[in-house]
């Protein structure tokens, strides 16, 4: 039995019963030791330490084949050794965040990671996948050389045509390839999908047409509507994509019956003097059955909503909201929001034109709900609408519309790659100093990528007006001021010319 393993069985059978000897040390140094005993326990503690600081010192390191080959020379210029020595510090407290704040500073400045480092950011890839792709770009070509040398450290795959990959790849990495080619060529991607469609799974197929419906288009529409598929799945998922291109088949039947069910109405106000515009609303309107088959639902579950309203909603849920405009005979989006929200019945309907105006990405009606919709559709729809703005635009309107929902709002604003301004990032750690139950350390940890490194100086401002809380919020501050003073000091780190 070997030293370390006999330390082991002494342990779980107890000092008491199974008292640790010198004698159950290696000869190498039971021989050398000047021992005298003191008790069970303390013996036991004493003689391990020295069997492990044995272990430590006296090992051999695994045998290797030689190494023949060099690392190809860089091309690029190493980060500095303050850097390098900044990223081990991250990676050792794993401020993972900060990490990748790290990589991408390092590949903007067209730099590499240094040869020392690279142990650690290789360890790190294999821990966190998300981070394989910066690394791999910072670690140049001595870190795939590296990897080519420990299996341990694999994460380069050996680079395949797309042919290939569509042809005999996994399934992640086909569908990479389908949403890549689909940005650049979304004929080519078509084509592409179309070549193997009848061998794909039924779990492929639904994944492809997701990856279709993230960015649709007309030339689509007659393979879609050609297809007949036998799984319910699928089926369902051709439905959504065909209901977010505007001339399919059954966006046109949806428009049809909408027709009927609004009506603009004419007539006279005020003793006849003025003349008034309403929205006349034919709920009874009848509702062709193939309606039903394209995943529109015939009962509400909504106490205040009838069934067919609830179905005329759904409806206006699933066309261009532009189709208001000619069929309210309005010049815009603005006289359609007005004309809505006059009255109560109608204004029920505006919700669904926010979720229209995302669904077919019509950023002027995204616009116009925000500016001159009414309470109850901010209220409903803010995080929907702001997602679907341009990061500029969304966080000029996320400051104005904080207070409303400000939990969900910074929630999406998490979301972004991009930093918050600075005015929006004081309005937000204004708010989570007032509310230090929710928004804890872990929240700054992850929110120090956005918040922008200015918002440095204007930490000492921030503090909740209750007295119970302020004891709290020195405690996050001082860790929000740590962070943000890393962010700093790394930007810092990749501006200086090295």
């Amino acid at each position: 039995m070997k030293p370390w393993e006999t330390i082991q069985q002494h342990a779980m059978l107890g000092t008491a019963r199974a008292p640790l000897t010198i004698a159950d040390l290696p000869a190498a140094i039971a021989g050398e030791l000047s021992w005298i005993p003191i008790d069970a326990e303390e013996d036991f503690l004493r003689l391990a330490s020295v069997a492990w600081q044995y272990g430590q010192t006296g090992g051999l390191p695994p045998a290797v084949s030689t190494v023949t080959s060099v690392a190809a020379p860089e091309e690029k210029p190493y980060c500095s050794s303050q850097a390098a020595s900044e990223l081990q510090s991250l990676i050792e407290d794993e401020l993972y965040t900060l990490v990748r704040l790290w990589l991408e500073y390092c590949q903007a400045a067209g730099q590499l990671a240094r040869p020392e480092i690279l142990p650690a950011l290789l360890d790190l890839a294999i821990r966190r996948p998300e981070f394989r792709t910066m690394i791999t770009a910072v670690a140049g070509n001595r870190g795939q050389w590296l990897m080519r040398l420990n299996p341990a450290w694999r994460i380069d795959t050996p680079a395949e045509d797309d042919t290939a990959v569509w042809q005999t790849g996994k399934p992640e990495a086909r569908r990479t390839l389908l949403a890549r080619t689909r940005q650049t060529d979304a004929s080519g991607a078509l084509a592409l999908l179309q070549s193997t469609w009848a061998t794909e799974s039924a779990a492929d197929k639904v994944a492809f047409l997701n990856i279709l419906q993230a960015q649709t288009s007309d030339a689509d529409l007659p393979w879609l509507e050609s297809l007949q598929e036998k799984g319910q799945k699928v089926t369902t998922a051709i439905t959504r994509v065909l209901k977010h291109i505007p001339r399919s088949k059954i966006v046109t039947a949806y428009q049809d019956v909408l027709r009927q069910a609004f009506v603009l109405r004419t007539g006279k106000a005020l003793l006849g003097m003025l003349n008034k515009t309403s929205v006349e609303i034919r709920e009874a309107v009848a509702i062709p059955p193939e309606i039903f088959t394209t995943g529109v639902e015939k009962l509400s579950s909504d106490k205040r909503i009838t069934d067919q309203q609830y179905v005329l909603i759904q409806l206006a849920m699933a066309v261009p909201p532009v189709f208001w405009q000619t069929q309210l005979q309005q010049a815009d989006a603005r006289a359609v929001i007005s004309l809505l929200q006059k009255e109560q019945r109608t204004a029920l309907y505006l919700p669904a034109l926010a979720d229209a105006a995302v669904t077919f990405r019509d950023l002027t009606w995204v616009r116009a709900l925000l500016d001159h919709g009414d309470e109850a559709l901010i209220d409903s729809a803010i995080v929907l609408l702001l997602k679907a703005l341009p990061v500029a635009e969304r966080m000029t309107y996320a400051a104005r519309f904080l207070s409303r929902q400000p939990h969900a709002i910074i929630e999406l604003l998490l979301e972004q790659d991009e930093p918050w301004d600075i005015a929006l990032a004081k309005a937000i750690i204004a708010y989570t100093a007032s509310e230090v139950y929710v928004y804890n350390r872990a929240f700054y940890r992850q929110a120090v990528y956005n918040i922008p490194a200015a918002l440095l100086s204007y930490i000492d401002t921030f503090a909740p007006a209750e007295e119970a809380k302020k004891p709290y919020w020195r405690t996050q501050a001082d860790e929000l001021y740590r962070l943000v003073s890393w962010k700093q000091q790394l930007q810092k780190s990749f501006s200086q010319t090295h």
